[in-house]
Formats: C-alpha cells, sequence, structure tokens
C-alpha cells in the first residue's frame, strides 16, 4: 500500500508535485514528527525539521492549528508556557514567538553566566588580594613595660607575621594590659 506525501518547503502544500511512499515510511516520518523536541537551545534547527517532517505527514494536521499545537509542544519547558499564553493562530507566529523567546532566555543566561563570570573572578582577586596581605608586614600597637625583662606577642598575632612558637618545659606568668595574668609556655624567636 502507499500514501501520497507531498515534498518541499516553499509554498503551500498544494503547490508542490505530489511521489508516492510507502507506508512504513510514512509511518517512521510520523513517529520522528511526534516525538521530535528542541535540542538543546536550537530552536531554529527544531523549526526546520518540523516543517520538512509536517509537509511529509499532511494527514496529521487536519487544522493549522493542530499543527501549531504539536510544535508548541516539542518546545522547550522554559518558553512553552510563553508561547502557549501568547496563543498564536498561525504557524509562522508561533514560530516568530518561540524565536523571540529563546533568544531572550540565552540572552538572559548569557547575562546570568557572565555577572557570575565577573564575580567569581572579583572574588579570585580579592581573595588574592588578602593573601598577599597576609604575607606582607604587619602593623601593632605594642605597650611597653621598661621594667620588664622579657616581651610577649600573642599566638594570634605571631601567626600573622610568621614566626613559630617554641614550647618550654614551664610556665611564665604575664600580666596583661587589662590586669589578668595568663600562664605562658611558648616562646617566639624574631
Amino acid at each position: 500500500m502507499f500514501c501520497l506525501v507531498l515534498m518541499g518547503l516553499e509554498g503551500t502544500k498544494e503547490d508542490h508535485d505530489s511521489q508516492y511512499y510507502p507506508m512504513a515510511e510514512i509511518k517512521d516520518v510520523e513517529i520522528e514528527l511526534w516525538n521530535l523536541k528542541v535540542k538543546g537551545t536550537d530552536v531554529a534547527t527544531y523549526t526546520l525539521r518540523f516543517q520538512e517532517l509536517a509537509l511529509m505527514c499532511v494527514r496529521m494536521f487536519h487544522e493549522e492549528s493542530d499543527e501549531v499545537e504539536k510544535y508548541i509542544g516539542g518546545l522547550l519547558d522554559m518558553i512553552r508556557g510563553n508561547v502557549m499564553s501568547y496563543q498564536p493562530k498561525t504557524m509562522e507566529k508561533a514560530i516568530e514567538f518561540a524565536n523571540d523567546q529563546m533568544d531572550q532566555k540565552v540572552l538572559t543566561i548569557a547575562k546570568r553566566q557572565a555577572e557570575q563570570k565577573r564575580k567569581l573572578e572579583f572574588n579570585a582577586r580579592n581573595n588574592q588580594g588578602h593573601q598577599q596581605q597576609n604575607k606582607s608586614n604587619r602593623y601593632a600597637s605594642i605597650l611597653f613595660d621598661t621594667g620588664a625583662d622579657r616581651s610577649f606577642v600573642s599566638t594570634t598575632f605571631s601567626s600573622l607575621i610568621d614566626i613559630t612558637p617554641t614550647t618550654l618545659d614551664h610556665y611564665y606568668d604575664v600580666e596583661l594590659a587589662d590586669g589578668k595574668i595568663i600562664g605562658i609556655n611558648h616562646f617566639q624567636m624574631g
């Protein structure tokens, strides 16, 4: 058994020379059309293939609105709702609006990615600046007791100026500026 199929993309379906194809081949084309979806964000390739298959499967769409509905069904989720809400009456309007929506989404995605890249680069530069600051000489306020026989530096500050403490076998009692007395058993040379 053979089925009448119209080929071509220009003009209307009635303008084309008709050719006969075996029913099995037509069934394969109909299945492909039925399962056709946009791959990635390439609406243009999807649209072209949809139009090619739709011309070969004239019996699938009784009305243009059926064809529009099937076309919209193969669009990406991120634009399908907007195109459906637009309620295009013709394939031309559906295709035009779908392309506009996809262009907007791709632009938005590109802007977000560029913004994220800028933030990452800024953070990387900022972190690098902090790391360089950590390695440079630190400023500190020092309170000298001219009667003291030893000087002590907090372990927090000593780590910032790259001085490694040495542990002693006994503790020194150290009076802090606020009057507190603490026991110290780390000695630092520097």
